[in-house]
């Protein structure tokens, strides 16, 4: 028989036996109220009131009537804590992660890697001078180039997405149209279902590697993912004003203009600046995907570490000059807005 196999067979032991001792203790267990009543209990009902305590409110006589139905809730960490150490028992007899860290790590080599990092290509970041086989760099293939691109999908990604969604925020709140509201919440569930880079794969295949693959991906999951906090959003406003524009014979339209967006403005705000914070960062990793023209992700992953080093650390020098901006302006703006 396999460790594994065995391993398997003492956790169901465990668990079997840790139900056991639960059924035999609600046998045992005798409940002081309903035996002064002379009424007849469940056992499963007193071993399951035994780990979660009553959950009726009783007035007790004694101490002892109180601790009998205090609840033991730390069974069930005990009982949590026995299924993690064998799931990670079972782990490393399959994956044999002692192995994996029997070998020491080449430090000198890990040491000249970062030095190579941080020692970044200066003119492979601004296009300026020439590079190690003597061409000279050019301004739409250096690393400030690249970052104007990921910001730019990303830009636009969000623009259209926080634009396209707010029909659907408004069709999914609840609280305007009831429950007709899950049929925007079914659609914006399948939108968000797929993620940027298999959305970004799936364009890739059918109109070829370029931005617009790039800023489609991003507009398409981002409508799912902002239509759905919009809608939250619309779902905790006041209808107080809804009810007196509607009384003053109000449109449609003057409903949702003057009773709707004045109070769910901040909060859509709000999330539109926190999506596009996401969205850079997505967008740096689309290039892997919609390969070169879609930002700096395609540099990052056809670099190899080790001959081009000093260009990689260009490369991350730069998204993490872009992130940390686009954190800074849009956490300035959201305190200006909100």
């Amino acid at each position: 028989m396999s460790a594994q196999n065995l391993s398997l067979i003492l956790l169901g032991v465990v668990l079997l036996g840790s139900v056991a001792s639960l059924l035999i203790t609600g046998f045992r267990r005798k409940d002081p109220l309903k035996e002064r009543a002379g009424e007849k209990t469940n056992a499963f009902v007193r071993a399951k009131e035994f780990v979660f305590g009553s959950r009726k409110a009783q007035a007790f006589t004694t101490p002892e009537e109180a601790f009998y139905y205090s609840p033991h809730c730390w069974l069930i960490d005990v009982f949590f804590l026995i299924v993690v150490l064998f799931v990670l028992i079972y782990m490393n007899l399959d994956l044999n992660l002692g192995s994996k860290f029997a070998t020491n790590p080449k430090w000198s080599d890990l040491n000249y890697t970062l030095s190579q990092l941080f020692h970044i290509d200066w003119d492979y970041f601004f296009g300026i001078g020439i590079d190690s086989a003597g061409v000279p760099y050019t301004f739409n293939v250096s690393v400030l180039y690249q970052i104007f691109q990921t910001f730019g999908i990303a830009f636009i990604g969000t623009l259209v997405a926080a634009l396209l969604a707010l029909p659907f925020g408004l069709l999914g709140s609840h609280k305007l149209f009831g429950r007709y509201a899950w049929l925007s919440d079914i659609f914006l569930i399948l939108i968000r279902t797929f993620p940027e880079l298999l959305l970004g794969m799936m364009l890739v295949a059918s109109a070829g590697p370029n931005a617009m693959a790039g800023v489609i991906a991003l507009s398409l999951h981002g409508i799912g993912m902002i239509g759905k906090l919009y809608a939250e959003d619309i779902d905790n406003i006041d209808m107080v004003p809804m009810e007196g524009l509607t009384a003053a014979g109000a449109t449609g339209w003057q409903k949702i203009h003057l009773g709707i967006m004045p109070q769910a403005r901040p909060d859509i705000y709000s999330v539109v600046l926190y999506r596009f914070d996401i969205n850079v960062r997505t967008a740096t990793i689309l290039g892997v995907v919609c390969g070169d023209g879609c930002g700096i992700g395609f540099s990052l992953t056809s670099l190899n570490l080790a001959t081009d080093a000093s260009k990689l650390g260009a490369c991350l020098f730069g998204v993490l000059l872009l992130t940390i901006t686009i954190d800074l302006f849009s956490s300035w703006l959201r305190k200006k807005l909100v």
